[in-house]
């Protein structure tokens, strides 16, 4: 728009300068070139700044899609690894505690064998808003792997920790997955281990964690367990 209008106004002056009214020309190039030249400059600002708009929501686009799972939309594994690590040498260095929640859908083969792997994809999205539910923003939320998720609950001990479980324990057993016959039901088993009462942390309050949610599995499923103090 900016070339159109510069190259509109050298047409102008050149018809003008034809038709024989050089002795007016100085007027017309003070009165039209300048005008002409500060509307093409902001044209040109408002374009650039809209460019650099764009690139900046597709960059931020294109960084939001590297770090989160494309299903449910929550963190990959790498990217909540990441994050995990960052925040617990940023709490330890604070005194603060970290608890982590490894929650693992019950029956998830099942139900991808009998109904197949869209019902499953359905059930993996389907809890994502009861867990996030009971999360705060400091929280971090990530897909771990298959049916399994791992929650980190920043500056959370393990006696805060547990009842945060037990509601979301309870909120996805009252999850229902319509369109595939009968709604399927879910339950989920939730293993809780916390750097208070472990003394230890990074991956191997996540590996804790894992062994008290396959705990969880052994004493019958749809409930939490507590990573003890001397497993």
């Amino acid at each position: 728009m900016a070339w159109a209008l510069l190259c509109t106004f050298q047409i102008a002056t050149t018809a003008w300068l034809l038709n024989g009214r050089a002795d007016n020309a100085d007027a017309f190039l003070c009165y039209g070139l300048a005008p002409s030249m500060v509307a093409a400059a902001v044209l040109i600002a408002l374009g650039v700044a809209d460019r650099m708009r764009a690139q900046t929501v597709a960059l931020t686009e294109a960084e939001r899609r590297a770090q989160t799972d494309a299903l449910t939309g929550v963190l990959n594994r790498r990217t909540f690894v990441e994050r995990f690590d960052a925040a617990c040498l940023r709490l330890q260095r604070r005194g603060l505690p970290v608890s982590v929640l490894f929650i693992d859908l019950d029956h998830f083969k099942e139900i991808n064998d009998s109904l197949g792997h869209a019902a499953g994809d359905a059930c993996l999205s389907a809890v994502i808003a009861p867990i996030q539910a009971e999360l705060r923003q400091s929280d971090i939320f990530g897909r771990y792997g298959g049916e399994e998720f791992v929650v980190v609950l920043t500056g959370a001990d393990c006696a805060a920790a547990a009842p945060v479980a037990e509601r979301i324990c309870k909120r996805v057993a009252e999850v229902r997955v319509e369109g595939f016959g009968a709604p399927i039901r879910l339950t989920c088993s939730i293993g809780v281990a916390g750097s208070d009462t472990l003394g230890v942390w990074g991956q191997h309050l996540i590996v804790r964690a894992d062994a008290a949610q396959y705990a969880a599995k052994r004493a019958g499923r749809n409930q939490v367990q507590l990573a003890a103090a001397s497993g």
